[in-house]
């Protein structure tokens, strides 16, 4: 199954988008369920903008064949405006392409009251490795405000015995899931039993209890580390009765980021404490791009190139500050420029010819190497290329497609203005040329007296020459 979300409410009070999902064949030619041994939903088409559909698309397949199947996943944007999407799979999905692991924890772990819990095989020697199916953070909501939420919180170990035989060993998140909820009730037997203790602070002492992995602090990858019990931690940070201070977590950016001069950065933090839920005081420091600031959500301009580590401290009620405040980094960078050196200017070709493409980067500061990302404008197949010279690609359909090439370098950062060229196909004969056609990319090579011969026909000089003959025969004797 896929479903594809974006951020409209999900009332369908307010779309401003309709998008549609397809399941195709590997060649994304026709639907993936016409396929023997195939069946399901394999086109989502319902209509939001004007509609009363939510902003929601779904396709599933069930796979008979007892063998393996490769599909395209298509997304059209139907109408409305181009807004971020998030396309979450479910069952026995391998992504040839295209696969991000990042966000894609979603649904009611993304609650700041719940824990959500990755996954560890209990046999991974430096108990630091986390499982391919782990889901990463960070959980962005668009309502009833804009969030982002740094998950999972913690991981926990899988791969586990059991005593049920279907469950030995018994792996996932679903394995781990229970190991935290265990700890979590030895942990309120210990300080009182239920209710005597707030669950928040239980849950806290779990995220802080957890030892770190990296990268150093809490991260969208781990959370706050591998929970392992360690009774003299527990005795410090919940038993002891002192004020431990509390954890800074920056919620957004999710990571590092790389940006071009002028970017406006919009970081979101929180505090994570065992004594208090509220009533945090928040510090940020921008290494001198901006002065300090105590919003938990400042919004900052980096206009200069260079390197800049943004750090947070949360400091509790009682004056306790965070002595390990969290940090990003944020890179300032010039991005590339995008070249299409073939063909060096729009084209207009007869259908069933090849254009030959290739392309080029270039970027200021030398952050190599490129990455390439060729949209051939649905003119051809394949519809897309990550080869910087994608070679002969043949158009079959007549119509305009404009085709981008846009860079991105070492860094991540990728070219606002992808180059772009036009490629006009006109039907066998729908050229006006006499059934001749020049191929992309070149052009004739005529001799002067050709030149003239052209223009000559082109202004009806003969037809002028007839004219002044007939007049020199009605005036001879």
């Amino acid at each position: 199954m896929a479903v594809l979300q974006w951020p409209n409410p999900f009332d369908a009070s307010a779309n401003t988008a309709d998008y549609d999902l397809f399941l195709l064949d590997e060649s994304g030619q026709r639907e993936a369920c016409t396929l023997p041994g195939l069946t399901g939903v394999c086109a989502s088409t319902d209509v939001q903008l004007g509609g009363p559909a939510p902003p929601l698309e779904v396709v599933t397949l069930t796979n008979l064949t007892g063998a393996a199947v490769t599909v395209t996943l298509v997304i059209n944007r139907a109408a409305g405006e181009a807004l971020p999407l998030v396309l979450n799979l479910d069952g026995e999905v391998t992504l040839r392409e295209h696969g991000v692991a990042a966000g894609s924890v979603f649904g009611h772990p993304c609650l700041r009251q719940a824990l959500a819990v990755g996954a560890i095989d209990a046999a991974d020697p430096g108990f630091d490795t986390l499982e391919p199916f782990s889901a990463w953070g960070p959980c962005a909501l668009a309502f009833p405000f804009a969030d982002t939420r740094s998950k999972p919180d913690l991981v926990a170990a899988d791969g586990v015995d059991t005593t049920l035989p279907d469950f030995a060993p018994f792996f996932g998140t679903s394995a781990a899931a229970p190991h935290v909820a265990a700890i979590a009730a030895l942990l309120m037997e210990a300080t009182g039993g239920p209710g005597a203790r707030p669950a928040t602070a239980i849950a806290n002492a779990l995220r802080l209890l957890a030892v770190d992995l990296p990268p150093a602090g809490p991260d969208n990858r781990s959370g706050h580390g591998a929970l392992v019990v360690d009774a003299a931690r527990v005795q410090d940070v919940l038993l002891s009765g002192r004020n431990t201070p509390p954890q800074s977590v920056i919620d957004a950016p999710a990571d590092d980021v790389v940006v071009a001069p002028g970017t406006a950065v919009a970081f979101q933090g929180s505090c994570v404490d065992v004594q208090d839920e509220d009533g945090f005081a928040f510090r940020w420091d921008f290494s001198g791009v901006a002065p300090p600031s105590t919003a938990p959500r400042p919004v900052v301009p980096f206009p200069t190139t260079g390197r800049f580590e943004v750090t947070l401290t949360c400091t509790d009620r009682d004056g306790a500050a965070d002595a390990t405040p969290a940090m990003r980094t944020v890179t300032v960078n010039e991005p590339p420029q995008s070249h299409i050196d073939e063909p060096a200017a729009d084209v207009r070709v007869t259908a069933g010819s090849a254009v030959r493409f290739a392309g080029s980067c270039s970027d200021a500061e030398g952050d190599e190497p490129f990455a390439f990302l060729w949209f051939f404008g649905g003119g051809t197949t394949p519809a897309s290329s990550t080869q910087p010279v994608p070679g002969a690609l043949v158009f079959d359909t007549p119509g305009t497609f404009v085709v981008t090439l846009r860079c991105t370098d070492a860094l991540g950062l990728a070219d606002p203005t992808p180059a772009a060229v036009r490629i006009t196909v006109v039907a066998p004969g729908g050229g006006g040329g006499g059934g001749c056609t020049l191929l992309a990319g070149q052009t004739p090579a005529l001799s002067p007296w050709e030149a003239l011969g052209v223009l000559l026909v082109w202004l009806g000089v003969p037809a002028l020459v007839r004219r002044l003959g007939r007049r020199r025969q009605r005036r001879a004797p």
